[in-house]
């Protein structure tokens, strides 16, 4: 009875390993967006470019994602003179590899967390230095607030801007309550000039599932 009970539960084994292996090789066969050819792994955070559909999963030497959504938006917002690309928006559950969870230990003491991130380009139209910043607040539909300063990504896409620059990457934010989570909103910061002279109001943009 004994060895009956064990070779079902090796055989259940067997069966979660190869079902998380299918799912890293159905990750690993798609293709990287073409808006994310030219991006630069972040150093903390694990590369997430071939996570499309959900429950796909991949591991490197920095933790484990799983992708639990995405929506592509591929939508363009103009703010004064700049303009906010969003390529798309993922939520995923990160399992950080143990080097790392001081990093993220002064933004949660959860070993293991979803955060919600957006992959964003933005460009300055105009001919002058222009500051800004793509997400000041985000809030979601549970009420929960996350300001700029929680950013994971710490990638300077809050840097000032050169006339007629672009310059993309993503942006992201641990969330302690996502599992209900149908939309979320955030606004932008305002746009300023290189004397600091406000140009332009901030924008709130919403974004559903």
């Amino acid at each position: 009875m004994m060895k009956y009970f064990y070779g079902i539960v090796i055989l259940i084994m067997l069966l979660t390993g190869c079902q998380n292996e299918n799912q890293s090789a159905e990750a690993n066969t798609n293709e990287v967006p073409e808006y994310m050819a030219d991006y630069v792994a972040n150093p903390q955070v694990p590369d997430d470019r071939l996570l499309q559909e959900s429950g796909q999963s991949i591991t490197d030497e920095k933790g484990k994602v799983t992708l639990k959504r995405m929506k592509q938006i591929n939508q363009t917002y103009k703010i004064g003179d700049m303009e906010l690309t969003i390529h798309d928006v993922k939520l995923i559950h990160l399992e950080p590899d143990e080097s790392l969870i001081d990093y993220f230990h002064v933004l949660t003491h959860e070993k293991t967390f979803d955060y919600v991130k957006m992959f964003v380009e933005i460009n300055n139209t105009a001919k002058e230095k222009r500051k800004f910043a793509p997400v000041a607040l985000l809030e979601t539909d549970q009420g929960e607030k996350v300001s700029w300063e929680k950013d994971i990504y710490l990638e300077g896409l809050n840097d000032s801007l050169e006339g007629s620059q672009s310059r993309s990457g993503n942006i992201g934010f641990i969330l302690e309550d996502s599992e209900q989570i149908d939309q979320f909103h955030f606004s932008t910061s305002a746009v300023f000039d290189q004397q600091d002279q406000k140009v332009a109001e901030a924008k709130t943009i919403e974004i559903e599932w």
